[in-house]
């Protein structure tokens, strides 16, 4: 998956002027005017399997969207456009309405599992809610509201609707 990582990078970049690649090392020219780099790591060892390629997919709500590319999985680095904060998380990221809240996900058979909830409402974001729903399959995944997620099961014999909601500070499964 990293070669199909890598074609997006190629096809992204070009679209941004403040992100530079020169080799395995990519630069981030931040909106403050600092820059931020992310190094791609190889083992040690040629027997480790410890390989990190950061390759950019994308930018939304502020945030750069890096997909890590590892031996046999690979997770999401979004850094702040402004800060050059970092969040490390899998799957996919899904922002709500009102630019607040992240959701990551992901249902991979060989990967890990689960979603995740950040507040990006101060200046270090952090992960307010993570679950790995057993048995759960997500056919689909939504934002309803800024306090509402919709996940519809695709794992049992009927569909089945399941809520996240906020209710005061706190993040829960229905």
């Amino acid at each position: 998956f990293c070669e199909c990582a890598t074609r997006i990078e190629n096809n992204e970049l070009p679209k941004y002027p403040n992100l530079s690649r020169k080799g395995k090392s990519i630069t981030i020219r931040l909106d403050s005017g600092k820059d931020v780099s992310l190094n791609d790591t190889s083992p040690a060892d040629k027997n480790d399997l410890a390989t990190s390629k950061f390759r950019f997919e994308r930018k939304e709500n502020g945030y750069y969207i890096f997909q890590v590319c590892c031996w046999e999985w690979s997770e999401r680095h979004i850094v702040n456009g402004l800060t050059g904060t970092a969040i490390r998380t899998f799957g996919e990221q899904i922002f709500s309405p009102d630019g607040k809240h992240m959701l990551s996900f992901s249902d991979e058979f060989f990967s890990r599992n689960g979603i995740e909830i950040f507040d990006l409402s101060a200046e270090n974001p952090k992960k307010v809610f993570a679950i790995a729903p057993p048995g759960v399959s997500m056919r689909s995944i939504s934002w309803k509201a800024n306090d509402l997620i919709e996940i519809i099961d695709a794992n049992s014999e009927k569909e089945k609707t399941r809520f996240i909601t906020l209710k005061n500070t706190t993040w829960s499964l229905k």
